[in-house]
């Protein structure tokens, strides 16, 4: 589908696709009444799709490429809802106790937002070009 249109193409359609998902996501997470808590469990999924992907590179299954980076986009996408609700929720403190640490409690949250976005992005072009072979 995608050899006649070209890598620039691919580029573009992964990066506007990852544009909407996480623009979407930021505002699921900021009309959200739920409450910030920590997510363990993603961080070892997260940790458990980059081990098996190493291994992956020596046993050169494509299947489970295409698997791991739709694992690698749900997990992304919910570190981008659960860092969202975390920067609300950082806002409010802000916003009653004044108190600088907060706000650079926000600064690291939405490091983290920006870093998911890159990884959202990086998954969706590998599919991508999994797709196009």
């Amino acid at each position: 589908m995608f050899k006649d249109v070209g890598w620039n193409n691919i580029i573009q359609y992964t990066f506007w696709i990852t544009v909407v998902v996480f623009i979407s996501i930021t505002i699921w997470g900021f009309l959200t009444k739920r409450k910030d808590y920590d997510h363990p469990i993603l961080n070892y999924c997260f940790i458990g799709s980059i081990v098996v992907g190493i291994f992956n590179i020596f046993w050169g299954w494509s299947w489970l490429n295409i698997i791991l980076d739709i694992i690698d986009i749900i997990i992304v996408s919910l570190f981008i809802y659960f860092d969202t609700i975390k920067i609300k929720q950082h806002a409010r403190k802000v916003m009653t106790f004044s108190k600088r640490v907060k706000f650079l409690n926000i600064l690291k949250d939405a490091g983290n937002i920006y870093l998911d976005f890159l990884v959202i992005w990086s998954s969706l072009f590998d599919l991508m070009a999994e797709s196009e072979d």
